[in-house]
């Protein structure tokens, strides 16, 4: 995709795919390693052969892609994070700015990407018009998306990630929200940061609890945050099968800066699962249609 200093934006038709997935390895019913199969073939033409082998198939031994050998449900997760990444880019490929994350992709920076473009994913399941921003590497507007919020608010809006390998603390947390404000954030316009955060944060009220608690921290201090939105992907193994889902967790500034009086949650609930919309393409589906057709 990318050609000397420009990037060319592959072009996908879903009858196409349909087409391709028909010709890939396997039991009809393998819905989700032919659907693995098709999102290889979607990263490559996206990314190239050679970022492929490097971030996939050589099985890396760390980062977010890596291969947990003799690991059911870590080989499981993996394969699931590859098809959500290859639905994910496919989907988003129409938006503005698109190469703006996708070029940390080819950077090798793949969670951070893929926590950006996991953003721009719950944004336009539902609904929200958004442009990502191509970074300026200048302190106070270097931040990754713009959003228009259901008010017709413009939000500047940074993305932060926690890593899947690292451990909670308190102080990390903090110092990722401090961080935003302060370098990505501009001044004098209402802001937001995403926090995407491991599903095993989720699963242990403790360190849930505790990360709340530095996020109204951090909110009662800085004004001009409007929200702060967290969101994770829960992945479970039962028994053969991986069930995913995206959560969210609202978090508004109690004395913001701007319009006090303004509704400034961004998908209009305080918490719950985020579910697809009609308009997402999915990747099973295509395999499931190349197979009935």
């Amino acid at each position: 995709m990318r050609s000397a200093n420009a990037y060319v934006r592959p072009l996908f038709k879903v009858d196409k795919l349909r087409e391709i997935a028909k010709s890939i390895p396997g039991s009809p019913s393998d819905i989700g390693g032919r659907a693995y199969g098709l999102a290889l073939i979607i990263l490559d033409a996206c990314f190239g052969r050679e970022w492929l082998e490097k971030q996939v198939l050589s099985e890396p031994t760390n980062g977010y892609l890596a291969r947990h050998l003799g690991d059911e449900y870590g080989n499981a997760l993996v394969m699931h994070r590859v098809r959500d990444l290859a639905e994910t880019v496919l989907n988003l490929l129409p938006i503005q700015g698109v190469e703006a994350p996708l070029d940390q992709l080819v950077c090798g920076q793949i969670e951070s990407a893929v926590a950006e473009l996991g953003v721009g994913k719950l944004l336009l399941r539902r609904g929200l018009p958004f442009r990502f921003i191509w970074p300026s590497g200048t302190k106070g507007s270097d931040f990754d998306i713009l959003i228009t919020l259901p008010n017709n608010s413009e939000v500047c809006t940074d993305t932060k990630c926690k890593f899947e390998e690292k451990e909670f603390s308190t102080n990390s947390v903090r110092n990722s929200l401090e961080e935003a404000r302060k370098r990505n954030l501009p001044k004098g316009y209402p802001c937001a940061i995403f926090l995407k955060i491991p599903h095993a944060w989720v699963k242990d009220q403790t360190i849930f609890s505790e990360m709340e608690n530095a996020i109204w921290r951090f909110l009662g201090s800085a004004s001009r945050i409007v929200t702060v939105q967290v969101y994770a992907n829960i992945v479970d193994l039962i028994g053969d099968t991986i069930h995913d889902s995206d959560w969210g967790w609202e978090y508004v500034n109690k004395r913001p800066e701007f319009l006090p009086d303004q509704d400034w949650r961004v998908f209009g609930m305080n918490r719950g699962e985020l579910r697809n919309s009609d308009k997402w393409v999915r990747l099973a589906d295509i395999v499931k249609d190349s197979a009935a057709s």
